[in-house]
Parts: structure tokens; sequence; C-alpha cells
């Protein structure tokens, strides 16, 4: 079941697709598709990567289950993902920057696959150095990769688990 701070970052999300229509999405680190089924019927066209066999196939279980029949699950690297250059309205960066090799890579991989006037979503559960080193790393790898980064979300506000942040190309 869902913690309250899940609900909080799900509403956060549901929130940025009432602004802005998703499109096609693209979820990068999947994991067992709680996002994908959360904004799936709020999208064109949904996939889910992610590198864990285990993961994907309870996530295509989780989706049957919805009855999102646009969503589909692949199997991928964030460094060298298998789409064409510009196939997607909305990637989001699921909780997989902070514990990369390459975070940088990773946002420039999405980057070429975002379409004009896209955005990319950046979710980071929060780690040691708190909401605040979390929101600076995000800071530095947009500057680096020359994405324009709104002022990133803690969710929530107190204590929170979460950053959430929204950037254009």
């Amino acid at each position: 079941a869902e913690t309250g701070d899940e609900r909080l970052l799900h509403k956060a999300l549901v929130e940025l697709t009432v602004a802005a229509p998703l499109g096609d999405l693209l979820d990068i680190g999947c994991g067992q598709g709680r996002i994908l089924k959360l904004l799936a019927s709020r999208a064109h066209r949904v996939i889910g990567v992610d590198v864990d066999p285990d993961a994907r196939r309870l996530a295509r279980a989780e989706l049957l289950l919805a009855g999102s029949p646009n969503c589909s699950l692949r199997q991928g690297d964030m460094y060298s993902l298998p789409f064409e250059d510009k196939e997607f309205d909305t990637i989001i960066l699921d909780d997989v920057l902070s514990d990369a090799d390459r975070p940088t890579a990773a946002i420039a991989e999405a980057l070429r696959l975002l379409k004009a006037g896209g955005r990319v979503l950046l979710l980071a559960t929060i780690g040691a150095g708190g909401a605040e080193k979390t929101r600076k790393l995000f800071a530095d790898w947009a500057a680096q990769t020359g994405l324009r980064l709104a002022q990133p979300r803690s969710i929530p506000d107190k204590n929170p688990g979460w950053v959430l942040g929204v950037a254009t190309s």
C-alpha cells in the first residue's frame, strides 16, 4: 500500500500532467512500474525501461491488472537506450541518477530522446546529504548538460523523502 509520502509524490506528478500533457512518456528506471501505472491514463504512449528482469516482470503484471494497454516495458541501459532521437514528450529519470556512475551521460541520453518542447522529470530518493544535497546535484547536472531546471521540489515539504525536478532542454 502507498504511504502518505508516496501519495504526496504521486499527487505532485499528477499535478504536472494537468499543467502540460505527458504525450509519449518514457520512464527510465521504472522498477515495478508504480509511476507508469499512475500516469498511464494521462499519457498517449508509455514505455518503461529497466535493467532488472524481475522488476519488469512485476511491472508487467501490475500494468496488466491496471488495464493499461498503452504501456510497454523494455530492457534497457540508461546510457544507450533503444529508441530514435526525439521520440518522447516526457522522460522520467526515475531515481536512477544518484547511484549512477555517469549521471550526466544518462541525462544526455534522455535529452537525445526528447522532442522539442518536451520535459525531463528528475526524481530522486533523498540520501544521506538530505534534500539540499540532492537539489544541488540536480542543479550541477542541469548545468553540465544544458538542462533548464525549475526549482526542484522536496516532497513532502517537511522531512522530505524525494526531490522532484522538472527540466526542459
